[in-house]
């Protein structure tokens, strides 16, 4: 994978609400962002319509 250089090339965000407040949306955000696994197999070091 190349470094990421532009907010633009982030893999995705989580966003959660709760009727609790700002701090307990952010511990559930936390919560899940853990949850997530991302997996990447090896190829190119050019990105989409980069030569390479």
């Amino acid at each position: 994978m190349r470094p990421v250089t532009s907010s633009w090339e982030r893999a995705g965000f989580v966003i959660a609400t709760a009727e609790e407040g700002p701090e307990a949306a952010g511990r559930l955000a936390e919560r899940a962002a853990a949850l997530i696994d991302i997996a990447t197999e090896p190829g190119s070091e050019a990105a989409p319509g980069e030569a390479g």
